[in-house]
């Protein structure tokens, strides 16, 4: 079944680094990943995390990167259901920003 899960919006101080976390009761897999921010190219997420395993392949990926016009970044994981979930999100601007981002991809229930 196609499901979709929200992670915040989050607003983020200039300079702010802030982990964002979730927890889906649902086995999930992510086959998608688009983020989008309130200010242009202020935010770095800096790693996914997947229990403790980090699922990006790179170290701080620009949110701008993620937006499904732009997506350069793959992101897929198989989530179990009740497995922690955080994003690690960096405000690099000097303005405040807001922060949100949506997985999208296959549940089963």
């Amino acid at each position: 079944r196609d499901w979709q899960i929200c992670v915040g919006p989050e607003t983020l101080a200039p300079g702010e680094t802030k982990t964002i976390p979730i927890n889906p009761s649902v086995l999930f897999r992510c086959e998608r990943f688009f983020a989008t921010e309130s200010v242009p190219q202020a935010t770095v997420v800096e790693s996914i995390f997947v229990g403790r395993k980090n699922q990006l392949a790179q170290n701080g990926v620009g949110t701008w990167a993620l937006t499904p016009q732009h997506s350069s970044v793959g992101f897929t994981a198989t989530i179990q259901g009740g497995w922690p979930v955080s994003f690690v999100v960096r405000n690099i601007s000097a303005v405040p920003c807001t922060w949100s981002g949506a997985m999208f991809g296959k549940a089963v229930l």
